[in-house]
């Protein structure tokens, strides 16, 4: 797998974020993680991803539509906004999905499933 990489260090996956300019994915946790790096996120329209980029529905494709896919990346490469709509997705992630957030929003829910 030519194009396959594997990061076995946290350190390693933050400096492929900073020198990225579009990460495509379909796990929830990668696309906060590229947004709050201020890097562009393409992502399958899955449940949480979904959640996560509705204000910004020209980031998200259908599963398994590569043309949409290929179409998104064109247009969004094609835009003059580009650097604002990467600061607004990171202004997005601080603004809703803090670690604090993230940790109390688990926590209530594992409450809630063990009935505390």
């Amino acid at each position: 797998l030519p194009n396959y990489i594997s990061l076995t260090e946290e350190k390693s996956f933050a400096k492929l974020l900073y020198s990225t300019n579009i990460l495509i994915t379909e796990a929830s946790s990668t696309c906060l993680e590229a947004m709050a790096c201020g890097v562009h996120v393409m992502a399958s329209k899955l449940p949480g991803i979904k959640d996560i980029l509705t204000p910004f529905n020209n980031c998200l494709f259908n599963p398994g539509e590569i043309p949409e896919l290929y179409n998104g990346i064109e247009n969004l490469l094609n835009e003059k906004k580009y650097l604002r709509i990467n600061k607004n997705l990171r202004t997005h992630i601080i603004n809703n999905y803090s670690i604090e957030k993230e940790v109390n929003s688990h926590e209530a829910l594992y409450k809630k499933c063990m009935n505390l």
